[in-house]
């Protein structure tokens, strides 16, 4: 079942793609392994030269509790404070 919190942590992955010009896991074969994984809360190495307001959001798309991450409208707001 899609969610609005599925969509927030796939917001997240296209950041990380956008950071870091490669997309997540690239260094991992994409199967079961790599599923539980994520499941159990692997996520993308976030590049170091990332700003930490970037980073921070980035994580927060990514908590592995689904009702943790930003709603849409939350999200938006933290985009736009980015951007000011």
């Amino acid at each position: 079942e899609f969610t609005e919190a599925a969509d927030i942590y796939g917001f997240g992955m296209i950041m990380s793609e956008l950071i870091s010009g490669e997309a997540p896991f690239v260094d991992r074969e994409y199967d079961e392994n790599l599923t539980l994984a994520i499941c159990y809360g692997q996520r993308p190495q976030i590049p170091e030269y990332t700003p930490e307001p970037y980073a921070v959001l980035m994580k927060r798309c990514w908590d592995l509790v689904p009702t943790n991450r930003p709603t849409t409208e939350k999200l938006y707001d933290q985009i736009d404070n980015l951007r000011n």
